[in-house]
């Protein structure tokens, strides 16, 4: 997976392009002096005014740094990541089928099962409205099993987004007083439209889920995370971020954050598309030979990463941000159906079961 390590460096190319271009101006300002001199020569010639001279100059220059700057800087300042996942559905059984080794489907099955054990009403909801794709228009009659969908998705990718946060900043390379650690009151907005977030997140001793777990414990540390054994969940919930970052949510289904530097969208979408799988994954991976009980859905996540104008100009801070870099790596490899098969191997694993199958019916003949 080297590609992947190399491919969303975005923070980073923007600090590198910054680096060229100091490098361009530095050139361009010597040849310019080269320039200057020759035209020093130009000018005694009894040809042009010297306003004239004054006013071509001054626009040569002016067209030359909008170039440099709209080239090397401005061309990057929006970059679009789109990661197409997917999840396997039992039509019969009316649940997510979790992929060993697929986190993602992984999470998703895992959320679910948790959350219909301690709110039975969400497991009433899933089983009245079984699994179908959002409407599109009108919002209000959008199937209420896939809005539950897009709230755990939603919450998966949050999920991870913490904990790839906390530990980047965890080296003491990095400031207390430059970093933010947004806890699960300090963003209320997102709490309450995302079910799995604010039950997951819920203080344990506030859930009688957890209640005979924490009555009359003293414990040392905060518990980043604990299981119970009917199956819920508690996860500590936290943003650590630049000092000043502002996390919102615009509309259903997309978070924000804004930092200084750089504003990060990430939209969940699920319209109730079917997605292929290579052959023969279903049958051999996961024991499925009755297809007509499943259905594959594609699930789209959307990240977008936009830099602000000013960022361009600032040479400090930007090691605050490269989490960015690492986070969309992470991601991939966590979600992407096309990493997950590519880490299988599944083309070549494919190939010997059926060299191994046609080998076995050779031998029965």
């Amino acid at each position: 997976m080297q590609m992947n390590k190399d491919r969303y460096t975005i923070v980073q190319g923007i600090v590198i392009s910054r680096k060229s271009l100091i490098e361009l101006v530095t050139v361009a300002i010597l040849l310019a002096l080269g320039v200057n001199l020759i035209a020093s020569y130009i000018i005694t010639l009894p040809i042009f005014s010297h306003l004239v001279i004054l006013l071509m100059g001054a626009i040569l220059c002016f067209i030359s740094m909008l170039y440099l700057l709209v080239s090397h800087l401005l061309g990057r300042r929006i970059e679009n990541r789109g990661y197409k996942a997917f999840l396997i559905y039992n039509k019969k059984k009316n649940e997510i089928i979790p992929v060993p080794r697929y986190a993602f489907s992984e999470g998703i099955y895992r959320y679910m099962q948790s959350a219909f054990v301690e709110n039975t009403a969400l497991k009433t909801l899933w089983e009245k409205e079984p699994l179908r794709g959002l409407s599109v228009g009108d919002q209000h009659k959008r199937n209420k099993s896939a809005q539950l969908l897009l709230e755990a998705v939603e919450y998966f990718v949050l999920s991870r987004l913490s904990t790839h946060l906390t530990d980047y900043f965890a080296d003491e390379s990095f400031k207390k007083e430059n970093l933010k650690v947004y806890l699960r009151e300090d963003v209320p907005e997102v709490l309450l439209r995302n079910r799995f977030l604010e039950m997951f997140s819920r203080p344990m001793e506030n859930r009688p889920a957890f209640i005979e777990k924490t009555f009359g414990e003293d414990r040392h540390g905060e518990i980043v995370g604990a299981y119970g054994s009917n199956g819920v969940i508690y996860e500590r919930f936290d943003l650590v971020l630049p000092k000043e970052s502002i996390v919102r949510r615009p509309k259903d289904y997309r978070i924000e954050i804004e930092t200084k530097k750089l504003k990060m969208s990430v939209t969940v979408r699920f319209e109730g598309f079917n997605t292929v799988l290579p052959e023969g994954f279903e049958q051999y991976y996961l024991g499925i030979d009755d297809w007509q009980d499943i259905t594959e859905y594609e699930v789209d996540i959307d990240i977008e990463v936009l830099m602000k104008l000013w960022a361009f100009f600032s040479g400090i801070g930007w090691e605050y941000h490269h989490w960015v870099d690492s986070f969309l790596n992470a991601i991939e490899n966590d979600v992407s159906k096309d990493a997950f098969f590519d880490r299988l191997g599944w083309e070549a694993v494919y190939t010997l079961l059926q060299c191994f199958n046609r080998k076995q019916a050779n031998g029965k003949e």
